[in-house]
């Protein structure tokens, strides 16, 4: 579930605690960045969505994007880890699929 960060030392320490590696994706509403976990390791995307950008729809669109995610448990799909948000930038942090998208394995398997 999504939380809004308010103590600006619990932001710095969330948002300190990840390296951002590359921009691997944009789209309507943000970019889907690579970052590396420093705690673990664990290489993960984080969707930034600026929420100040966004109507009162699309931002009612994106938090329940955020609760849709946090349901889904499957082995076929992308899995959620968490979110929160910072300085008016909702940030979903999500596996990375170092495989690629689908659209790409669709291309492979016409070939």
């Amino acid at each position: 579930m999504c939380f809004k960060v308010t103590d600006f030392y619990l932001q710095k320490t969330l948002f300190f605690s990840y390296e951002k590696l590359r921009v691997v994706g944009k789209g309507a509403f943000g970019n889907a960045v690579l970052y590396s976990r420093k705690s673990d390791g664990l290489t993960c995307i984080i969707k930034e969505i600026n929420m100040h950008e966004l109507t009162a729809s699309d931002r009612e669109m994106a938090l329940n994007e955020v609760k849709v995610l946090a349901k889904l448990d499957h082995p076929n799909i992308i899995s959620y880890h968490d979110s929160f948000e910072k300085d008016g930038t909702l940030m979903i942090e999500m596996e990375y699929a170092d495989g690629g998208n689908l659209a790409e394995f669709l291309a492979k398997q016409k070939t």
